[in-house]
């Protein structure tokens, strides 16, 4: 910060991606959470239903709003592939915990265990998938 022009070679052109990538992370979180709202509310009012609401609204929703991903660039959307790989094992482990098995043994640890396998895959195979941040904990943890 203090020697901006030494860090940065061309800091206007460094600005202005910034500001063209910031507008397409936020188009697509805008595009996220509205679709999913949207849809949400558009099959509740087609079912004509109070609350609660089925368990297909939410899935229904989720699926269309994943398709927001469409904003992003291919290399971000790795980056947030990573990202929900352990909020859906997350997930997949509390609907089995409240369904269908009264505990899951080290279930915790398992999601643990396969979120941690992705990120180690991804730093070993495609290091540029990964966030700098990502890559420089993993290689100060890891060292090589």
């Amino acid at each position: 910060i203090t020697r901006w022009k030494e860090r940065v070679p061309r800091p206007k052109d460094t600005l202005t991606s910034l500001l063209v990538h910031t507008a397409w992370s936020g188009t697509f979180l805008t595009f996220l959470v509205q679709i999913s709202k949207y849809v949400t509310c558009l099959v509740r009012h087609w079912e004509h239903k109070p609350p609660p609401m089925a368990g297909y609204i939410p899935f229904t929703a989720g699926v269309l709003a994943g398709l927001s991903v469409l904003f992003e660039r291919a290399s971000r959307r790795r980056e947030l592939t990573l990202y929900t790989i352990p909020h859906f094992l997350n997930g997949m482990l509390l609907l089995a915990q409240r369904h269908h098995v009264s505990t899951v043994p080290f279930g915790s640890i398992l999601v643990f265990m396969v979120s941690t396998m992705t990120l180690m895959h991804a730093y070993e195979r495609e290091r540029d998938s990964l966030s700098n941040l990502v890559r420089g904990i993993i290689k100060y943890l890891v060292g090589n």
